[in-house]
C-alpha cells in the first residue's frame, strides 16, 4: 500500500487501499480491575467532513477526511481486515 492509495467509505467501513478499518461501538468500562470483553454494539457511522461545511471547523474542512460522532459514555475498538500485508499508523 502506498501513501497515495485511495481512501473510500462504504457501509461505515474506511477502505485504505487493501485495508478495511471499522470503528466498533462498545461500552466504557472502569479502568481498574479485570473485566470481561465488552459486547460489540455495531459500527460507528462515519461522516465525511466535507458534507458539513456549515458546522465543521474551518481547519477540518481544509484538511478533509472523515469524522465519527461519539458520546462521552461510549467507547470503541478498531477492526482491521486486509487482503494483503499492510502497516498502519494509528
Amino acid at each position: 500500500m502506498t501513501t497515495n492509495s485511495p481512501v473510500t467509505i462504504a457501509h461505515d467501513v474506511l477502505q485504505l487501499g487493501p485495508v478495511q478499518v471499522s470503528f466498533q461501538r462498545t461500552l466504557r468500562l472502569p479502568e481498574t480491575g479485570l473485566h470481561a470483553l465488552p459486547p460489540g454494539l455495531g459500527r460507528f457511522r462515519l461522516r465525511r467532513v466535507a458534507d458539513y461545511p456549515d458546522t465543521a471547523p474551518a481547519d477540518w474542512l481544509e484538511r478533509g477526511g472523515v469524522m465519527l460522532p461519539v458520546y462521552q459514555r461510549e467507547a470503541m475498538w478498531l477492526s482491521f481486515v486486509s487482503s494483503e500485508p499492510a502497516a498502519l499508523q494509528v
